[in-house]
């Protein structure tokens, strides 16, 4: 109740600034983040669509959760906006061009983005997280198990001889330069 009561006093104070920005895609972003949030309601408590679908009243109640979602997602995305300040984010968007990504050689951008995009999945998740066919990959190019024609025997090979590497230190090491490597 306390926060139902902060919230709506944040909202009314703050009702300038909502007003004054009307953005469409404000609107169309804070529309799908609704709707993502309630399939993923209903996929995750049913397992299927059930929240949304099973009756009249249920849609309904589906709808006044969206709506509430749809306000959530509107102001706090206005909030956003409105703190990296609109005007200056363009000027920062106008001096970062694409011509100055076309000059550097497009692999060597991929790698860079596909690096920046694992380190936060790597520190947060160390040595690394290795799905379980993964782990019997390993386990086949190590020889803890014979080898199948589940997975290329190569790469089973070389995920074996980084992990008899990095055991050599302890098994997180082991998988840290298996992950690391195919990173």
């Amino acid at each position: 109740m306390i926060v139902s009561i902060a919230v709506f006093w944040f909202y009314i104070n703050q009702w300038y600034l909502l007003s004054k920005i009307k953005h469409v895609g404000i609107k169309v972003l804070a529309t799908v983040f609704s709707i993502c949030m309630i399939i993923g309601m209903s996929l995750s408590s049913n397992g299927n669509l059930q929240f949304i679908t099973k009756s009249f009243p249920q849609f309904l109640i589906a709808a006044i959760v969206f709506v509430g979602y749809y306000n959530l997602f509107l102001v706090s995305i206005t909030f956003l906006f409105h703190w990296i300040d609109l005007d200056k984010f363009q000027e920062f968007a106008a001096k970062i061009s694409l011509e100055r990504f076309v000059k550097y050689p497009s692999f060597i951008v991929s790698v860079v983005v596909i690096i920046v995009g694992w380190i936060p999945y790597i520190v947060f998740f160390l040595p690394g997280s290795v799905p379980w066919d993964g782990r019997r990959q390993i386990s086949e190019g190590v020889g803890y198990t014979t080898m199948t024609n589940h997975h290329p025997w190569l790469v089973s090979e070389f995920m074996g001889l980084l992990m008899k590497i990095g055991q050599r230190i302890s098994d997180n090491t082991g998988i840290f330069l298996i992950v690391f490597t195919f990173m």
